[in-house]
């Protein structure tokens, strides 16, 4: 397959929501199965294995990312999945790939690990005073949002870096470097497609948790089971935010030939 990226309008960071959603629909379960496997695999070698499991994580996430693209493919194409999609680029046909996964993970484990020492330089987050009423909490949660905010303008460089990295070596078959280099180029070349995708997202993340909470702050439940609708509801955002990775690629690298049909 070529690799030729399209220049789209900003109102195309919007479609990629809607087209999110749409694939999101297709197949909830799967979607969710997918969600719940690349959590579950952060989350137990994160707390596996102290710091090496973080530093391992990083390493294994754009091969996983690729994996959940693969998944999002079959999703589209009404085929099923399971959580074996996830390892996709690893084995079965792609084994081949698996070394230049591997040296793009240790290239993103760099980055995350340098954005991490710059951000500490501004100073750190304490969960403790987060959790105290009074002027000292108040001091904290600013401390936390400019720190947040530091963090997300040092991270956005490793984002345009890594956005199409995995799928461009997955589907395009090149280097570990071209593909940085294309996705970088790609990003910023439609910039105004993400900046419009990127408050979109979190105008519709804040509006579905705080209606949800709302909602659920006024029934009756008790702990344990608003705590697991909570937990649920939480999934499926996340679900629905890694299905709008696949139609931004699909619209950027594949045009309208493969478009997700709308319902």
């Amino acid at each position: 397959m070529g690799t030729r990226a399209l220049d789209l309008p900003p109102r195309a960071g919007w479609n990629w929501l809607i087209k999110g959603w749409t694939l999101f629909r297709k197949s909830p379960s799967g979607m969710l199965v997918l969600t719940s496997t690349y959590l579950g695999i952060m989350f137990f070698l994160a707390v596996l294995i102290p710091f090496a499991g973080a530093v391992l994580v990083l390493i294994l996430n754009p091969g996983i990312n690729a994996g959940l693209m693969t998944g999002c493919r079959m999703i589209d194409r009404g085929l099923p999945v399971t959580p074996s999609v996830v390892f996709s680029p690893f084995f079965e046909e792609n084994r081949r790939l698996a070394k230049p996964f591997l040296r793009l993970g240790v290239w993103y484990a760099i980055c995350g690990i340098g954005v991490s020492m710059l951000t500490s330089l501004f100073g750190t987050i304490d969960a403790a005073q987060l959790m105290q009423a009074g002027v000292e909490s108040a001091d904290a949660a600013a401390q936390a949002l400019n720190l947040l905010a530091i963090t997300s303008v040092l991270y956005t460089p490793v984002m345009m870096l890594f956005w199409y990295a995995p799928a461009l070596v997955l589907w395009h078959d090149i280097t570990p470097q071209k593909a940085l280099f294309f996705s970088l180029v790609t990003v910023w070349r439609n910039r105004g497609a993400f900046l419009l995708y990127a408050m979109g997202w979190m105008l519709w993340t804040v509006a579905i948790v705080g209606a949800f909470t709302v909602i659920m702050s006024m029934l009756p439940l008790p702990a344990f089971l608003s705590g697991a609708i909570n937990f649920v509801m939480l999934m499926s955002v996340f679900a629905v935010t890694l299905s709008t990775f696949y139609p931004s690629y699909i619209d950027v690298f594949e045009g309208h030939a493969a478009d997700i049909e709308a319902n």
